[in-house]
């Protein structure tokens, strides 16, 4: 009806279907991995931290563009700081598009036999090289949906199982932590960036500001409607599968060798393959790579050194954690803080002090990524 037609068209609700895409995606998968490594309250906390955070981060930016149509890197005139903001949006771009291979490699393995792993991820990455090239990416923005379709299936498909696991009443005995989880502080620092990278989507509120030209107030609202929404959905899907199954560093590795694994695979795999160009695609442009021999090249790189940290069996964790904790949290805390204090209002005290705190927690958080990152590449290759 004229109703229902009339909210389906409204600022916020196209807002909020905007930005949800672009939070909801492959940060799904680490959470089951969070709850059974860092327990279910300690999870909690962590994920409120960072929603909070990341949450001031969009609205800072909101404020500051608002009425203004700038980018993420356009906000300062300061050619300098543009160039490094640049940099810091390059490096997230690829360093997502290399653990998206990581990720299909994962899959790949679960699903092919052993001699034809290697030709199955090279056949996608053929796939995927000429699309990854392409000048305008606009396009493939479609593929955002896709994400947030697979993780709410994939949600949907953890409730299927719980169901049927409770007709088989053999639910206490495939809960693991129903016995409380030990902590350890130390794998709770490991995991910090994983927290971050789960609520990464600070480009996108340009996109839709300056599209929309809507009041502030709906903005903010949005935002904070999709960041409580994505954390929700974030603790189902971990609570769903961490409660009953023992989740190691490879989330569908440890899943049962089932038909609803294998569904949430091949949909997970769909997204993921179309997720690459479109960060391949974002690195490109803010590179301002006009030949496509460049772009190829740029690409090819990208793919050897995913070929290297496959080969090296780095674990998806500690690679979206190094993410998190380091790209995301320059988009997310830093650069929004800094931005926030040099351009914002000052009447906004308040505001200003929570600005002050988005740093302190950014800068936490990078230090010990950066610190956690290189003590366990180093122990890694010590093993190896």
């Amino acid at each position: 009806n004229k109703k229902t037609l009339k909210y389906i068209m409204s600022p916020f609700f196209v807002g909020y279907t905007n930005l949800i895409k672009t939070i909801v995606g492959t940060g799904v998968i680490i959470y089951p991995i969070l709850i059974s490594s860092n327990g279910l309250i300690m999870t909690i906390i962590m994920t409120v931290l960072s929603c909070f955070f990341s949450s001031l981060g969009l609205i800072f930016y909101a404020m500051l563009n608002h009425k203004k149509n700038k980018t993420l890197s356009t906000i300062p005139d300061n050619k300098i700081i543009q160039k490094i903001v640049n940099f810091v949006i390059v490096f997230k771009c690829i360093s997502v598009g290399i653990s998206y291979i990581v990720i299909i490699n994962g899959i790949i393995d679960n699903i092919f036999k052993k001699e034809y792993r290697i030709f199955a991820l090279l056949i996608l990455l053929i796939i995927t090289l000429p699309i990854s090239t392409i000048r305008k990416y606009s396009k493939l923005r479609f593929t955002s949906f896709l994400g947030i379709f697979a993780t709410f299936s994939m949600v949907l498909l953890s409730l299927i199982r719980l169901l049927i696991i409770w007709l088989k009443d053999d639910l206490k005995s495939q809960i693991f932590l129903n016995k409380k989880t030990p902590l350890k502080f130390s794998e709770m620092l490991k995991d910090l960036g994983s927290y971050v990278f789960a609520f990464t989507c600070h480009q996108s509120i340009f996109t839709y500001q300056n599209e929309s030209f809507i009041p502030l107030k709906i903005v903010n609202k949005v935002i904070i409607s999709c960041m409580i929404s994505a954390m929700i959905v974030y603790l189902l899907f971990g609570c769903l599968n961490g409660f009953l199954f023992k989740i190691g560093n490879d989330f569908f590795k440890s899943l049962p060798n089932d038909k609803i694994t294998m569904m949430m695979q091949f949909l997970f795999l769909i997204t993921v393959i179309f997720a690459i160009p479109l960060q391949l695609n974002a690195a490109t442009f803010y590179l301002k790579l006009e030949k496509i021999i460049y772009r190829y090249i740029l690409v090819l790189i990208v793919y050897f050194i995913a070929l290297f940290l496959i080969f090296n069996e780095i674990s998806i964790k500690v690679l979206l954690s190094s993410i998190g904790g380091t790209a995301s949290c320059f988009i997310c805390f830093l650069i929004s803080g800094c931005y926030f204090l040099l351009y914002g209002d000052k009447k906004y005290k308040n505001l200003r002090y929570l600005a002050y705190c988005n740093l302190i927690f950014g800068s936490i958080v990078l230090i010990i990524t950066i610190y956690n990152s290189i003590f366990t590449i180093i122990e890694h290759f010590k093993l190896k």
